[in-house]
């Protein structure tokens, strides 16, 4: 026997495309899609795409993002902007290894792993400075990135002591679409503690919502704008970071990728494809008004192709049944 060795099959848009038209016998063996036809099947591939996530939350696409601490706000704009909150899919963590005073724009970092360093550096970081006073300095990295002497694209803000915490990441992360988990995590020692999601109503009936102690709740709220996919989605918490010790773990749903060009590959496992081909002739078999013997024979394709495709991407969990006792 002669296996092929071989696992990286995969389909582009507009094989989707194509596959779904055969099935709908709009396209014939050798035939290819017209320009106008690629053009309607792709907005009804997209659209299909995003009522997918109703469907629940896909295992595939959960990640784990942070949230670094800064200074007076317990509001963060999560999205991939300039103007979002400091967040990503990197934690990059360290410590001083000397005392920085006001205005230096060199900062001297840890980055022996034995000191709890977590990533490297790069050249324009993003970065952190826990201060002294418990505020966090952020700016980028201008140089340096990687060594032990980072130079600052702004100098501290004020005085900063050997051992304070020194936060960094590359990129931001987009939006989520949901946030699941959320874990307060203690930068020296990694304890985690779960918090508690509470809704944005009781968040807002909460005390002083400008105390500064140790956070333990939070609420995350998807917005939406006239400019899809430009809009963050807010994250709360209560009470605001009093210093740079701790920071949040998330565990989120990222969204689908959209399928924008012809070569795109699809963002879901390769046991959707038949699922997501049969999907779309469904869909677009009220475009060409097929006859009713090829309608039901797509429509239970992409019934049973669906079941199959949601089966082998959940989650795998026990059930226990216990007898009521009295």
């Amino acid at each position: 026997m002669a296996f092929s060795a071989s696992y990286d099959f995969t389909i582009t848009r507009d094989d989707i495309i194509a596959a779904a038209l055969r099935k709908l016998v709009v396209l014939v063996e050798g035939q290819t899609p017209t320009s106008n036809q690629v053009t309607t099947a792709a907005q009804a591939l997209n659209v299909m795409l995003k009522a997918f996530k109703a469907d629940g939350l896909p295992l595939w696409y959960v990640r784990t993002g942070y949230i670094y601490p800064i200074h007076n706000t317990n509001t963060y704009n999560l999205y991939r902007n300039a103007s979002g909150g400091h967040w990503s899919d990197e934690l990059i963590l360290t410590k001083l290894t000397a005392a920085s005073a006001a205005s230096d724009t060199t900062i001297d970092v840890s980055i022996t792993a034995a000191d709890d360093v977590t990533g490297t550096t790069v050249n324009a970081d993003n970065v952190g400075i826990e201060l002294d006073d418990g505020t966090i300095h952020w700016t980028t990295i201008s140089s340096g990135g990687g060594t032990a002497t980072l130079t600052l694209t702004a100098g501290v803000a004020s005085a900063a002591s050997t051992g304070n915490r020194v936060y960094a990441y590359t990129n931001k992360g987009y939006r989520p679409e949901a946030v699941l988990d959320v874990f307060r995590v203690h930068a020296e020692s990694q304890n985690r503690i779960k918090l508690d999601a509470t809704p944005l109503a009781n968040y807002f009936a909460l005390g002083n919502l400008h105390t500064e102690s140790t956070p333990i709740t939070w609420n995350y709220q998807e917005t939406v704008s006239a400019v899809p996919g430009s809009e963050p989605g807010t994250f709360r918490f209560w009470p605001r970071f009093s210093n740079g010790d701790e920071y949040f773990e998330l565990r989120y749903v990222q969204p689908y990728d959209d399928m924008d060009e012809s070569t795109n590959n699809l963002s879901f496992p390769d046991t959707w494809y038949e699922a997501i081909i049969y999907g779309l002739a469904l869909r677009l078999s009220d475009e060409y008004s097929v006859p009713d013997n090829i309608y039901k024979r797509i429509q239970g394709g992409a019934v049973a192709s669906k079941v199959i495709a949601e089966s082998s991407t959940t989650e795998g969990n026990s059930i226990y049944v216990m007898p009521e006792t009295r």
